[in-house]
């Protein structure tokens, strides 16, 4: 799915029990619903997709909502969204995802938000202006986090760390910056 304009449906990108594809220089915007009102979203067994180079922004819940394993998401900017800029988790632990070079700012909640992930690495994301947390892992193990730059979270209360990590092991945590954040 290349180049395209994307608004006001459930979730504007959906892609589910599909290989070995690219969502590439698309814009996605105020979609409202279903998935959580995702920008775009993907699941059921999908493997081997890359999410490449989208601007995904003000969506009712997030920017990008990975659903599965073995997947990249690289080069996206996921800016005001509802909720958060990248989601990866599902009911089941998903594992082997990398997040590399995205921007999150201003998201309602997580810039990047993990719940139950696994074998997954974060690096040279830019996480700002949040109104919870930069980057939040719940319940998520061997994770490789590095060279990512979480500023100025906590914009919308009291509460914001540039990353909190709960019920999280097995992982590396190194050459990030946090500064600026409201705890």
């Amino acid at each position: 799915v290349r180049n395209c304009d994307v608004s006001g449906f459930a979730v504007g990108i959906i892609l589910w029990g599909t290989q070995n594809s690219t969502i590439e220089g698309n814009t996605t915007h105020n979609n409202v619903g279903g998935e959580g009102g995702a920008g775009i979203a993907f699941g059921g067994e999908s493997t081997n997709i890359i999410v490449r180079n989208n601007v995904s922004t003000d969506n009712a819940s997030g920017g990008i909502h990975v659903h599965s394993d073995g997947n990249t998401v690289e080069g996206n900017t996921v800016n005001d969204n509802g909720d958060w800029g990248i989601r990866i988790g599902a009911e089941s632990t998903v594992t082997g995802n990398t997040l590399r070079n995205n921007v999150a700012k201003r998201n309602g909640k997580n810039g990047i938000h993990l719940d139950t992930a696994a074998e997954t690495t974060i690096t040279g994301n830019t996480l700002e202006d949040n109104g919870l947390h930069g980057l939040a892992a719940y319940q998520s193990q061997v994770l490789t986090v590095t060279g990512n730059t979480s500023s100025n979270n906590g914009v919308g209360g009291d509460e914001g760390h540039g990353m909190t990590i709960q019920e999280t092991g097995g992982s590396v945590f190194a050459d990030n910056t946090a500064s600026g954040n409201l705890v």
